[in-house]
């Protein structure tokens, strides 16, 4: 039998059917079997929901899950979504309730999150992303709400506009003091603050103390070249270029020892309101070991206070040389490790004299003849330079010389008139003497 129904099934296929014999003009038109294209349209699928995002339970809590929203295709129409605005100052703003942790043994209800209506709803879904932003900007204004009991106006925050970079404070100077720069006939002034409010030296009070303690006969330097001379000291010097040297501030001006700043500006606070004058600062041509060489030491006095009254303030400054010049017009101050004191009693331009001071009376008794020796050679030595005037004595001659030699003179004139011989006077003299040592005109 199954082989009868094997036979049948086998014979069926090899007679054509009708459907195969209505397709035979087509494959005679496409014998190689080729398909036409076919325009098919294909149907958007149905929206797909989102997938609930497992969450975890409490124990004792059934919670139910979240639907997430959906993202829509790029064919579905998107409505634009209203977003909150900020709420001005005057608009009261209720507080926010905010959520509390509630208990382990009491039962937790379940967020409920924002979901997103399918495509069939009236308005069109929006992005995720839109939602989230929507959210955040809806729950923004519960986050930043004011307490219960505060004033409306409180609540609405203004941003404050950007502050400007303060500028720094001018630092804190001490008053300013004049000084001066006492050259021969001519004086220079400056109103100088010497130090801030610390105590410390001002660099500007430096630069200018050097200015005003330059060697005599040398010109003020302009700002602009001391400006200039500071930008070559500071640069890399070029090539075949020969840095200056950095202890200048101009050309011909020695920068001073920083320490004489400090002790300056204490004579100016122990003499408020007093001119400082600077007889004397950094002088070159000094032996090499003088401090007036090596820019450490100045001569100065106050306008108005005794050389004595500054010397004993002088005195009391650590680490401070002080010279008393008794004979000149200014207290040497300069900078060294210990405190230092002397007088120098010679005048201008003297070689140094150390001693005490006020001197002792056989001190000033061999003054005095030091004095009065000196006096008489340098007359001596000007009657020798000056021309003979008529009637004057003769020079290197006694008055008693003087006499004995007129009365020769006389008697020698005498015996000449008589014819007679001439006798030697008793003194020894000759008439050939007497008349060798008689004053112009009077010779025979």
């Amino acid at each position: 039998m199954a082989a009868l129904l094997a036979m049948a099934s086998l014979l069926a296929g090899l007679v054509p059917t009708q459907a195969a014999r209505a397709d035979e003009p087509s494959r005679l038109a496409n014998p190689l079997g080729l398909r036409a294209r076919e325009e098919v349209f294909i149907a958007p699928p149905p929206p797909r929901a989102a997938p609930q995002r497992p969450t975890t339970p409490r124990a004792d809590t059934p919670r139910e899950p979240v639907a997430r929203p959906t993202t829509p295709r790029a064919d579905t129409p998107r409505e634009p979504v209203a977003r909150p605005t900020t709420p001005r100052a005057d608009t009261p703003r209720e507080p926010a309730a905010r959520a509390t942790t509630p208990r382990a043994d009491a039962p937790r209800e379940s967020a409920a999150r924002a979901t997103t209506p399918h495509a069939t709803t009236p308005h069109a879904t929006a992005p995720h992303a839109t939602a989230q932003h929507e959210t955040s900007q809806r729950d923004a204004p519960a986050r930043n709400a004011a307490p219960r009991d505060a004033a409306p106006n409180a609540s609405a925050r203004t941003r404050a506009p950007a502050r400007r970079p303060r500028r720094p404070a001018p630092p804190c100077l001490s008053p300013p003091v004049e000084m001066v720069r006492v050259d021969g006939p001519r004086r220079e002034s400056q109103q100088v603050s010497l130090t801030f409010c610390d105590g410390r030296p001002r660099p500007e009070a430096l630069e200018a103390l050097s200015v005003l303690a330059r060697p005599h006969r040398v010109d003020a330097p302009e700002a602009s070249a001391i400006r200039a001379y500071a930008r070559r000291v500071a640069r890399r010097p070029r090539r075949g270029e020969t840095r200056p040297d950095p202890n200048f501030v101009v050309e011909g001006v020695r920068r001073l020892d920083a320490g004489l700043v400090p002790r300056v500006a204490r004579i100016a606070t122990h003499f408020p309101g007093k001119a400082i004058e600077i007889v004397s600062g950094w002088r070159p041509n000094e032996r090499p070991s003088s401090r007036h060489h090596q820019a450490r030491a100045i001569d100065v006095r106050v306008r108005g206070v005794s050389r004595e009254t500054l010397r004993d303030f002088a005195r009391t400054l650590d680490e401070t040389g002080v010279g008393y010049y008794p004979n000149s017009v200014f207290v040497h101050v300069d900078v060294r490790d210990t405190r230092s004191y002397w007088v120098d009693r010679s005048g201008p331009g003297e070689e140094a004299d150390y001693g005490i001071w006020p001197p002792t009376n056989e001190e000033r008794r061999r003054v005095e003849e030091r004095v009065v020796a000196s006096a008489l050679a340098t007359l001596e030595r000007l009657r020798d330079v000056a021309p003979p005037v008529e009637g004057d004595e003769p020079r290197g001659a006694s008055p008693a010389s003087t006499a004995q030699d007129e009365e020769a003179n006389d008697a020698a004139n005498a015996d000449a008139d008589q014819g007679a011989a001439l006798a030697p006077p008793a003194d020894g003299t000759t008439a050939d003497r007497a008349t060798d040592i008689t004053p112009s005109g009077d010779a025979a």
